[in-house]
């Protein structure tokens, strides 16, 4: 089943891997959550100066992390 946002599709192979090991694409994930979230975090606070909304209109995706 292709996943419709993706630039790209996925090969089958990926798929299989991630479908028999559901647990490691979890850790995975969550590894590059812990790493982008700060970073995203500082940069957007090192870029908001004068730009009004900019804080604001992503928080709610940040709000969860």
């Amino acid at each position: 089943m292709p996943i419709r946002w993706l630039a790209v599709p996925g090969s089958e192979a990926w798929v299989a891997q991630a479908q028999a090991y559901p647990r490691d694409l979890l850790v995975d994930h969550a590894d590059y959550e812990r790493k982008a979230v700060p970073y995203c975090m500082t940069a957007q606070g090192r870029l908001s100066g004068g730009v009004p909304g900019l804080v604001e209109a992503p928080s709610p995706l940040t709000g969860d992390h």
